[in-house]
């Protein structure tokens, strides 16, 4: 940013001591040195919020006439691109020309009048900091990865839990304030890829605790699922508390001997593995807790709706953590 400077250049004028009164000029002039400032103004020993002379940006002169040679004068000057912002103050002082002392006559057989010398001295001011506009307020989008686990289970249209519980686990890629309201609500995408582990856990207990973990640990007695989702959301952020709303959909497969393949009404083949797929529209309500400006946790639920409608729907509940950037 361009430095302001201010040269005052003083011409001091005093009449004859044998006139009644005396008076000096003072010329104050500065560096026109910022082709973008549209506004100065100046007040002389003074800085009253009233009192302030507004001129172009293409003066630089300021004159000023019947001054006291006894005083010394102070003029203040700012700069402004707008006219609403103004510079800091910078400040030049023209010196009394004549000290205070009592006159005392003098008797000669003739009137002696001496000429005054006028001096015209150039004074530098020192640089002070020129005009910094407003600076604009930081974007505040955020990307967040957000790592969840936790459970889902089936529910029928007339919200009825199977109580078939099953585990899921997800990674979300979260773009939250790509278009903000206000300083606390935004509007933006997320990208889940979720992964599900399906089992039918009370089949284990048949043959007591011992058959229980001899087949928790069978791999051959679990399915899988895996879908992807893309949200519109919206973030409300109070304080270290995010809140979250998103709406959207995607598409979810499943292994044909899970559990809940019968909510995917087409059937895929991919290589060996026989699957089961469906399109899903998708709602998510979420609370995430910040703690500092990177780590935060919270809770997470979503619902989805299976396509064709007569299809069961799904709830999943998780726990949160997630890493902003």
């Amino acid at each position: 940013m361009k430095k302001l400077l201010m040269v005052l250049s003083v011409m001091l004028l005093a009449a004859a001591a044998v006139f009644a009164a005396q008076e000096m000029s003072v010329t104050w002039e500065w560096l026109l040195d910022d082709p973008e400032v549209n506004y100065y103004r100046y007040q002389l020993d003074g800085m009253d919020e009233n009192n302030w002379t507004v001129v172009s940006g293409d003066v630089s002169v300021y004159v000023a006439e019947g001054l006291d040679p006894y005083k010394s004068y102070t003029l203040y000057l700012q700069r402004s691109y707008d006219g609403i912002n103004w510079s800091e103050t910078a400040e030049a002082t023209a010196e009394a020309l004549l000290e205070t002392a009592e006159i005392t006559p003098v008797v000669a057989e003739e009137p002696v009048v001496e000429d005054i010398v006028v001096v015209e001295e150039p004074v530098v001011v020192e640089e002070v900091p020129a005009f910094v506009p407003v600076a604009e307020k930081d974007s505040r989008f955020t990307f967040s990865l957000l790592l969840s686990g936790g459970f889902l289970t089936p529910v029928t249209y007339d919200n009825q839990f199977k109580g078939d519980w099953n585990a899921s686990a997800g990674l979300a890629l979260d773009f939250a304030n790509i278009i903000t309201a206000n300083d606390n609500i935004g509007f933006g995408l997320r990208l889940n890829l979720d992964g599900d582990l399906y089992a039918d856990y009370m089949k284990y207990f048949k043959n007591g605790f011992t058959g229980f973990f001899k087949n928790l640990v069978d791999a051959d007695n679990y399915s899988y699922g895996a879908s992807a989702s893309l949200l519109l959301t919206t973030d409300a952020r109070i304080g270290i508390v995010d809140f979250t709303l998103g709406l959207g959909g995607g598409y979810g497969v499943v292994t044909d001997g899970s559990s809940i393949a019968y909510m995917y009404p087409n059937d895929l083949k991919i290589g060996s593995l026989n699957l089961a797929g469906g399109a899903f529209g998708e709602a998510l309500l979420g609370m995430r807790f910040y703690c500092g400006n990177v780590f935060s946790i919270g809770l997470e639920g979503t619902y989805r709706v299976m396509i064709p409608e007569y299809k069961d729907n799904r709830v999943d509940g998780r726990i949160v953590l997630g890493f902003s950037f």
